[in-house]
């Protein structure tokens, strides 16, 4: 090899070297996922969708009066479905809504039993039947929203007025001025992104390769 050519690598080392330091240095724990996503979402609250264990975390600020937020939630419904997310639901009110903090009651019991998908559905879907049903001044039409005698047992909880009241508590220390807003990869989106499937799946792809995402809104 001439000494041009190794003054040349030499130069490739010295350059490349901080590049595999730093790449290396944001290698974690998975499990370290999770634990940075309780403490950005407090526990107990934890208004899970998805399988635990897909490689992309999606913290969401929702509210079901909130047109966007139903668009939302049907460009989810596929990465959802494929196993590429986990979606934390949460819910920013709109208190000048009449419907607004009964179907988040409504939310917050039915990701209590394992079934926020369908009643997320039907809130967006049909707001009046949804309030109904958090009134427990009516009963499902249909098999469409599951385990109902578990909601309707967590709608008359105390707890979930509480519940609620915190997540809107915690969107305005976050600064959460509207909805959808979105965390994925530890970045903020006000608004619905158009190219949101394409960041899941870039976000995915880094998880492949074993960079930790920050799930933290903070």
């Amino acid at each position: 090899m001439t000494k041009t050519g190794l003054v040349l690598g030499a130069v490739f080392v010295a350059l490349a070297t901080p590049l595999v330091i730093s790449g290396s240095a944001r290698l974690r724990d998975p499990r370290a996922r999770d634990q940075r996503l309780s403490a950005a979402v407090p526990a107990g609250r934890l208004s899970w969708t998805g399988n635990r264990k897909a490689p992309v975390a999606v913290v969401v600020y929702s509210d079901y009066t909130c047109r966007a937020c139903g668009m939302l939630l049907d460009v989810l419904e596929q990465p959802i479905r494929d196993g590429r997310v986990r979606v934390v639901w949460r819910h920013f009110t709109n208190e000048a809504n009449v419907y607004s903090r009964p179907l988040a009651r409504l939310g917050v019991c039915a990701a209590s039993a394992g079934a926020l998908m369908p009643y997320s559905k039907l809130a967006f879907r049909a707001p009046e039947e949804a309030a109904g049903l958090a009134s427990l001044s009516r009963r499902p039409d249909s098999v469409a929203v599951p385990r109902w005698d578990v909601v309707q047992e967590c709608l008359r909880s105390v707890s979930t007025d509480s519940a609620v009241s915190a997540d809107h508590a915690d969107a305005l220390r976050l600064g959460v001025t509207k909805t959808p807003t979105i965390w994925i990869g530890g970045r903020r989106y006000d608004g619905l992104p158009d190219d949101l499937d394409a960041i899941i799946s870039r976000y995915a792809w880094l998880e492949r390769f074993g960079y930790a995402e920050s799930t933290d809104p903070r």
